[in-house]
């Protein structure tokens, strides 16, 4: 027999291994095992603890969204009695309610998280409900029930104004055959004047109760009812001294008769009255919105709370599940530990056996390994005792030398760019911290250039990316050679660049810049292309602007976003740039939540022909209600979506809504044209016609009933590609206008080579032309020129009604401004029109 450690006879150490590692992996399996047994009971039943309540939380979601449409349809239904699909989705969502609630209570018997008392309270409750809305339906369909208001003027004011009515017409008959009063006028007038208060009273009464029912001015009501009560006092001075005459006998019986029965009859139309003022002073003037008030409201949340209180008692229930798993795992880690503990003594016992045998042979070798991993000389190799040693040595050798190889290279590619071989990211920021060291010592600057290509978008989509990156690296020698030897070139990313120009001052830096600005707007040739590649150029300065590489890196970027904005080649930063640009990056995002969940809406402003003074059409505005900062420009909109790429998807999304909503407006029976403001970066979009056209033809919408309104400066961008897109769509039949004419830069020849039907004179010549002489001028020869090449004019910013007219002496055919209506949303137009505040109107009928 030989001792297994410290044995004096030579043994094998692979059948030492063996034992240890044999008797290590019994250890192992039997934990393992034992604490899978024990995981997977838990996780059953913990699964199926999640299961049930799976079930039941999808229940109670149901019923919280049955409960959600049903408030939704009653609140529709207030609004329009008359749609039946209102109450049959009340009837439907209640109904529906009630019974997931049923099914909720057949799971609750197999479970141990919730009581049955609570939802046999939630079904009672939407019962309850169920018996309110109809209450409520009934309500609001019977105005009687509805207006408490009207069952009074039925039982009090009608009977009794027709009484009254029939009573003075007999008086003043009697009175004329009474040859007694031939010679006595006045008589007649007294008569005459009550019958003229009376008829004042009805008229201000059916006034106020239209205010009252219609809720159309609230605040008026007092002053309704002060006018009302003060025809009444007149009244009866009136009728006191009439009652003088009959007393004095100076009329005769049947005029006495009549006359005591129309004072009789007015006095009771008068209590009436009073009894209306009352009911209409208090909540139950309107029954309906007491009971959506006091019953349906509270009948909901009561519903809502115990959803709430049923939810809340799973979730605890799923956490006592975890807190359950928890323990469970805490034995198994306890198990493992155990397990870890043994292994490192069984480990111990092997390096201590395998120490004198294996270790310290090659112990040297290990330590030369870590001076050459440490990047220190490496230690003398031993000599080679036998051929695994020496085969040790020799890998140990090549090994060294295929490090040293690849970390030289792996250096190299870390810190420089695989495309343009210039310094990177990295090696950037190693520099500028190198040169603001320096600089801080020295007490110099240092500039930092953030350079932008302008169009390298378009390069790569019309070449390709392999004409693409050859531009990139023509870019980077440019930029190398225009620059001194203590420069820095790096670049960044994508088309941006970086430099850093170490010992300059702010005006050597912009000298700099503007040479290198120069030198981009000349043209590169690449496979016989010759391609234009314009920079933009931020500028930020050490120790101005910043005293760290992160912080000069930003506000570079800042000025470069400036300059590439305003199309001035280069800027220096300036910090109101900062925050403008931190609210511009969150409102970029902003804009794609907005646009991707509908959250933008769309206003229209009337467009009034100015001869007939009709509304033919209205120009559909985007509008955007920020939930942060309220209401944002359009313009900043536009300036968003461009900058982003989003601007085609944001012009079809326009498009397609605005066609919808006309095609809604005709199906009521208002006939409009729709017009929409269209982006130089549309004109860009190979795709854009046929977009609009598929648009069009999806809607099934006339052509010749939608109007795009393109800019001038925007035809300008591209002449060529703009006057192509515009036959393209004037060939569809789609109408076509020079938007915001007079502000941008089209010449008159080039006007007339476009097939454009309408030109629209900017707000900027409208406005004060009645005091500005030379707006006159402008507009009345711009209208001159349109008609001469056979375009209507369309006058915007029209805010008074001298403005109205002159530009209707001038001949101008339609107008927009706030003196006709501002841009509405949908529901306000719609009142615009029923309410009849436009000068006129174009219904289809």
């Amino acid at each position: 027999m030989f001792k297994l450690f410290g044995s004096e006879k030579l043994v094998s150490l692979r059948n030492q291994f063996k034992l240890l590692a044999s008797i290590l992996v019994i250890f192992i399996v039997a934990g393992a095992w034992f604490g899978y047994t024990n995981l997977s009971s838990t996780r059953l039943a913990i699964e199926n603890n999640l299961a049930e309540r799976s079930k039941l939380l999808e229940s109670t979601h149901v019923v919280r969204a049955l409960l959600l449409d049903t408030y939704r349809s009653l609140d529709s239904f207030l609004l329009e009695p008359s749609r039946v699909e209102y109450r049959d989705s009340v009837a439907v969502s209640i109904n529906e309610a009630v019974f997931y609630s049923q099914k909720l209570l057949d799971a609750t018997q197999n479970s141990n998280e919730i009581s049955s008392e609570s939802i046999e309270l939630l079904i009672a409750t939407l019962r309850r409900l169920i018996t309110e809305t109809d209450e409520l339906i009934e309500t609001r369909l019977n105005p009687s029930l509805q207006y408490p208001s009207l069952a009074v003027g039925r039982r009090l004011l009608g009977p009794n104004r027709n009484r009254a009515n029939n009573e003075i017409a007999l008086a003043l008959n009697a009175l004329r055959g009474e040859e007694k009063l031939d010679g006595r006028p006045d008589i007649t007038e007294l008569f005459m004047n009550a019958r003229h208060l009376w008829t004042q009273m009805l008229s201000n009464f059916r006034l106020y109760l239209a205010n009252r029912m219609g809720s159309f001015n609230e605040d008026s009501l007092p002053i309704q009812e002060q006018g009302i009560e003060t025809l009444y006092k007149e009244y009866l001075v009136e009728m006191a001294r009439i009652q003088q005459l009959v007393d004095d006998e100076v009329v005769g019986f049947e005029t006495s008769d009549a006359f005591t029965e129309f004072l009789n009859a007015t006095k009771r139309w008068h209590e009436g009255f009073q009894e209306v003022k009352r009911i209409h002073h208090t909540s139950e003037w309107r029954i309906d919105a007491k009971l959506m008030k006091q019953n349906i409201v509270p009948s909901i949340q009561e519903a809502s709370e115990i959803l709430r209180l049923v939810n809340d008692r799973l979730v605890q229930a799923a956490e006592q599940d975890i807190e359950t798993f928890d323990k469970v795992a805490t034995q198994q880690t306890f198990i493992l530990w155990l397990i870890a503990g043994l292994g490192i003594a069984f480990l111990a016992s092997v390096v201590m056996t395998a120490e004198r045998l294996v270790f310290s042979p090659i112990s040297i070798i290990a330590k030369a390994l870590k001076a050459q991993a440490l990047g220190k000389t490496s230690l003398e190799l031993p000599i080679a005792k036998s051929r695994e040693t020496r085969d040790l040595t020799e890998a140990f050798s090549e090994m060294s030398r295929q490090i040293n190889m690849r970390q030289s290279e792996l250096e190299y590619r870390a810190l420089h760019d695989g495309l343009t071989s210039l310094p990177n990211r990295s090696l950037l920021y190693e520099n500028i911290n190198h040169d603001i060291s320096i600089a801080r010592r020295d007490g110099a600057q240092v500039a930092l250039l953030m350079i932008d290509l302008d169009r390298f978008k378009e390069v790569n989509d019309t070449f390709g990316h392999q004409v693409g990156d050859q531009l990139l690296i023509e870019v980077g020698n440019r930029l190398s050679t225009s620059l001194r030897d203590v420069d820095t070139v790096a670049r960044m990313g994508g088309d941006e660049f970086a430099v850093i120009l170490p010992e300059v001052d702010v005006m050597q830096a912009q000298h700099v810049a503007k040479k290198l600005f120069r030198r981009s707007q000349i043209p590169y040739v690449i496979n016989d292309f010759k391609l234009t590649a314009p920079a933009s150029i931020g500028i930020a300065m050490y120790p101005k602007h910043g005293t760290d590489a992160q912080v000069l890196l930003r506000r570079a970027d800042v000025a470069m976003y400036v300059a590439k904005q305003d199309r001035i080649g280069y800027s220096v930063y300036d910090p109101d740039y900062d925050q403008y640009s931190i609210k511009r990056f969150a409102m970029i995002s902003d804009l794609r939540e907005a646009l991707i969940k509908n959250n933008l809406e769309l206003y229209y402003q009337p467009k009034m022909d100015m001869k007939s003074q009709q509304v033919l059409g209205v120009e559909a505005l985007l509008r955007w209600n920020h939930p942060e900062h309220g209401f944002i420009p359009p313009e900043q909109i536009v300036e968003l979506a461009e900058h982003t790429g989003t601007i085609s998807e944001l012009t079809y999304w326009v498009i397609d809504r605005a066609l919808e909503q006309i095609i809604a407006w005709q199906e009521k029976g208002i006939n409009l044209d729709v017009s929409v403001n269209v982006s130089a970066h549309n004109l860009r979009d190979e795709g854009f016609v046929g977009k609009i056209s598929g648009i069009i033809h999806r809607h099934k919408f006339p052509c010749d009933q939608l109007t795009l309104e393109i800019t001038e400066n925007a035809m300008m961008e591209n002449p060529t590609r703009a006057i192509d897109i515009l036959k393209e769509l004037d060939e569809m039949g789609v109408r076509l206008a020079v938007d915001d004419y007079g502000t941008g830069f089209s010449s008159l020849s080039y006007l007339s080579k476009l097939p454009v039907d309408e030109l629209k004179i900017d707000k900027s010549f409208v406005f004060d032309m009645d005091t500005d002489r030379n707006n006159e001028t402008i507009v009345r020869s711009t209208v001159e020129l349109a008609h001469n090449l056979n375009m209507s004019v369309v006058a915007e910013g029209i805010e008074s009604e001298l403005v109205w007219n002159i530009l209707r002496s001038f001949g101008c055919d339609h107008g927009q401004g706030y003196f006709m209506s501002k841009p509405l949303p949908v529901v306000e137009l719609e009142a615009w029109f029923k309410t009849g505040q436009s000068m006129s109107r174009t219904l289809a009928g």
